[in-house]
C-alpha cells in the first residue's frame, strides 16, 4: 500500500530516520551494477551497510518485477534465496501480482530445527538442554505441550508469545524479548529461581517478580516475615503470603521454613505472563541533603539477566551510579540484625564482594533479583527497565558474569579488612575520565546498615565502599577509615590487584603507631581496644615508577612549551597539537586544579596555585597523548 517513484530503479528498506538509517536491504533493477561512486539519474550506490548478494540483490533492468522463490525454510535460508537472482522474474509491460504468505512457520513435532525461523510453533513437549536454544520472531505453543527454558539456556523472540500450553523457565534459563512492543497471551508461565546457598529460613533474599502478577507466596508459601520497602519514608513495611509484588520493585522475603538447610532455595513465579517493555517506576528523593535518606529498593522484572553497566547508565541522570546486592552471607540469627557486610557493590570501577571468599558483582543483574539504588531525584521513569538492558545469558546465579568485555584489566586494587567474624571489602580504580573528586559514576557510597565492621576510603569526609580516581600518578595517598562495634585483632590485606599496580608498592601507613608496612609482602595485623569509628589512623599508599606510566619527560618538553611567570603557568604545544585538558597535583597527588582546553595553549593564573612549591603538570592532547612533567612554582 506504497507508490514508488516512477524515477528510480532501487529500493532500499531500512529501520531508524531518514538523515539516520539502519538499512535492511537493497534492491537494484537499474542496468548494471551498483554506481560505484558518485550517484546518478535514477541510480545509487550501494550504502556500505549492505552487500550485494548478501542482503542486496541487482536485477536485470525490468519495469515490473517479482520474487518467485520459495518462501519455507529459515530466515537465513529465504534471505539467501531472495538475493538469488533467478529466483526473480518480471516483465517491462505486464504489472505483476503478488499473492501468497509472506512469512515462514516451523512446526515442532518432535524433531527437527526450529532456530531462525519467522515464527516457531511447538507441536510437541520441547527442551532446551536437549533439542537446543532457538532465535525466532513469533512463538507458539500449542495446547497441551510445554517449552522448557533449562539452566545456562536461552530462547530470543523478536516480538510476540503465543502460549496455548506451558512455558516453563528453570532457574538460570532466561528467555529475552526484543521488541517492547510484543505481547505475551495465555496464563501458564512459569519463572524459577534459585537463591544462594541459605543458612536458615530466617535469612532474607532481596527478591523481584519476572512475570506480571505475583504475589509473596511465590517465594515461600508459608514463611515467617516478608517485607516491602517504602522508599518514602525508608522504613521497611510488614506483608503476608498475599501481598503482591509489583514489577520493577524488590522485596525482603524470609526463605520457606519447608526447606532443607543448609542449602539453596526455589522460588516459583508461575500463572501470569512475563513482564515485557519498559517497566516503571517511581523514585522517592527526600532533598534534604541527606544520600543516607534516598534508597530505593527495585528489582529486575525480566525472565533474563540484564546488563548493570546499561541499567546503570541509561539511569544515570536519576540514580547514583552503583547497586547495591544483598548477599546473606552471614548466617542469620533472628534476634539480631543482619550486618553491613551482607552487601555487595557494583559500578563503572567494579565489585566488592560481602564475605570472605564471595563473589564479586562484575556486570550482569540475575532474573528476579532485587537490590538498592540511591535516588538523585524524586521522578517518575517510564523506562527504568527496558529490554535494551537485557542478556541472552550470564543468568544462573546471582552476580556471575561471562561476559568477555568484563574481563578487562584495569589499575584497580581491592583491600579487605577483617576480624574474627567480620569482614568488608573496598576498591580503589584509576580511570582516564575519573576524577579525584566525588564522581557517582565511580564512586559508591558504603551502605551502612549496622556499625559491625564497615571499611571504607574518604573522600570530602564521606565514606566510600568503591572510589574511582583520575589515572593513576606516581604517588597516591588516600585515606581510609572503618566503624567497629568489637574490638580485638583485625587484619587489613589485599585481596587482589591488577593493571599497572603490578609494578606498584602498596603501602600501608599506621599513623597511630608511625608505622610503613608493605602490604605486598605480608598482611597488616592490628589490634583495637575500644568500639568506635576510626578515620585517621590508615592511609593508602600507592608507589609507581615513572616508566610505568609510559611517561616521557623528553618527549613533554619536546611537545609542550611551560612558561611559569609571576603571572601564572602557560602551556603551548609546539606542533599546534589541541590541548584537551590539563590538571595540576601537588607531590602527594591530590589534585590541585583541572582545566580544559579547546586550543594550542592553555594559561592558569597564579591565584589558583601556591607559591614554592613544586607541582606535577599532566597534560593530555586531543589525539589521546597524555604528557607529565615536574615543575617548581616561585
Amino acid at each position: 500500500n506504497f507508490n514508488l517513484n516512477a524515477s528510480g530503479d532501487q529500493i532500499f528498506a531500512y529501520q531508524g530516520t531518514l538523515s539516520s538509517p539502519s538499512f535492511i536491504f537493497g534492491i537494484n533493477v537499474s542496468s548494471g551494477n551498483w554506481v560505484d561512486g558518485t550517484p546518478r539519474s535514477r541510480r545509487t550506490a550501494l550504502p556500505i551497510a549492505l552487500t550485494d548478494g548478501t542482503n542486496a540483490v541487482t536485477l536485470p533492468h525490468i519495469d515490473n518485477t517479482k520474487y518467485t522463490g520459495s518462501l519455507t525454510g529459515s530466515k537465513t535460508t529465504i534471505l539467501s534465496n531472495i538475493c538469488t537472482v533467478s529466483n526473480w522474474t518480471g516483465s517491462d509491460s505486464v504489472i505483476q501480482d503478488f499473492n501468497g504468505v509472506f512469512i515462514s512457520d516451523v512446526t515442532w513435532s518432535g524433531s527437527g530445527n526450529v532456530n531462525d525461523y519467522f515464527n516457531v510453533i511447538i507441536n510437541a513437549d520441547y527442551s532446551t538442554s536437549s533439542n537446543g536454544n532457538f532465535s525466532t520472531c513469533n512463538c507458539t505453543v500449542n495446547s497441551g505441550n510445554t517449552l522448557t527454558v533449562s539452566s545456562g539456556n536461552n530462547i530470543v523472540i523478536e516480538e510476540d508469545i503465543t502460549n496455548n500450553g506451558n512455558i516453563i523457565v528453570n532457574s538460570g534459563g532466561s528467555v529475552v524479548q526484543l521488541l517492547s512492543s510484543g505481547t505475551d497471551t495465555g496464563t501458564n508461565y512459569t519463572v524459577e529461581r534459585e537463591t544462594t546457598v541459605q543458612s536458615s529460613f530466617n535469612v532474607f533474599t532481596y527478591w523481584s517478580t519476572p512475570i506480571t502478577s505475583a504475589t509473596f507466596a511465590a517465594v515461600a508459601p508459608t514463611t515467617h516475615e516478608y517485607y516491602s520497602f517504602n522508599n518514602a519514608t525508608q522504613e521497611w513495611v510488614l506483608g503476608s503470603a498475599t501481598t503482591p509484588m509489583n514489577p520493577g520493585i524488590g522485596y525482603a522475603l524470609e526463605g520457606p521454613d519447608t526447606g532443607t538447610y543448609p542449602g539453596a532455595q526455589t522460588a516459583t513465579f508461575a500463572g501470569a505472563p512475563f513482564n515485557n517493555g519498559n517497566i516503571a517506576n517511581v523514585l522517592s528523593f527526600s532533598a534534604d541533603g541527606d544520600a543516607d535518606n534516598d534508597w530505593n529498593l527495585v528489582g529486575n522484572p525480566y525472565p533474563s539477566a540484564i546488563d548493570a553497566d546499561a541499567f546503570i547508565s541509561h539511569n544515570g541522570t536519576n540514580i547514583g551510579g552503583t547497586i547495591y546486592f544483598w548477599t546473606h552471607n552471614t548466617p542469620e540469627d533472628p534476634n539480631v540484625n543482619n550486618t553491613e557486610d551482607d552487601y555487595a557493590m557494583y559500578n563503572a570501577a567494579g565489585g566488592t564482594a560481602a564475605a570472605t571468599g564471595g563473589v564479586v558483582p562484575d556486570g550482569n543483574i540475575a532474573s528476579a533479583q532485587g537490590f538498592f539504588v540511591q535516588a538523585l531525584n524524586a521522578v517518575t521513569v517510564a523506562d527504568f527497565f527496558t529490554n535494551e538492558m537485557r542478556l541472552d545469558s550470564d543468568n544462573i546465579t546471582f552476580f556471575k558474569s561471562t561476559k568477555q568485555h568484563k574481563q578487562v584489566e584495569k589499575d584497580r586494587i581491592w583491600l579487605n579488612l577483617e576480624s574474627e567474624s567480620s569482614f568488608s571489602q573496598i576498591l580503589v580504580g584509576f580511570f582516564e575520565d575519573a576524577n579525584d573528586d566525588i564522581d557517582t559514576k565511580y564512586d559508591g557510597v558504603r551502605f551502612f546498615s549496622k556499625p559491625s565492621l564497615n571499611f571504607y576510603s574518604i573522600i570530602n569526609d564521606r565514606e566510600y565502599g568503591i572510589q574511582g580516581k583520575a589515572p593513576l600518578k606516581e604517588t597516591e595517598i588516600i585515606p581510609l577509615g572503618f566503624v567497629t562495634n568489637t574490638t580485638g585483632e583485625f587484619t587489613i590485606s589485599i585481596d587482589k590487584f591488577e593493571g599497572k599496580l603490578n609494578a606498584s608498592n602498596i603501602y600501608l601507613e599506621d599513623r597511630l603507631l608511625n608505622t610503613r608496612h608493605n602490604l605486598k609482602t605480608t598482611d597488616y595485623v592490628f589490634n583495637v581496644n575500644t568500639t568506635g569509628t576510626f578515620n585517621n589512623r590508615f592511609h593508602l599508599i600507592l608507589e609507581t615508577e615513572e616508566s610505568v606510566l609510559n611517561v616521557d619527560e623528553n618527549k613533554f618538553l619536546n611537545e609542550v612549551k611551560i612558561i611559569n611567570t609571576k603571572n601564572g603557568i602557560t602551556l603551548e604545544t609546539l606542533n599546534n597539537t589541541i590541548i584537551n585538558k590539563v590538571a595540576i597535583y601537588d607531590l602527594l597527588g591530590k589534585e590541585i586544579i583541572t582545566k580544559q582546553g579547546n586550543k594550542n595553549s592553555l594559561q592558569i593564573p597564579s591565584l589558583l596555585i601556591k607559591s614554592n612549591t613544586v607541582l606535577i603538570v599532566k597534560v593530555t592532547l586531543v589525539n589521546g597523548s597524555i604528557l607529565v612533567n615536574k615543575i617548581y612554582r616561585d
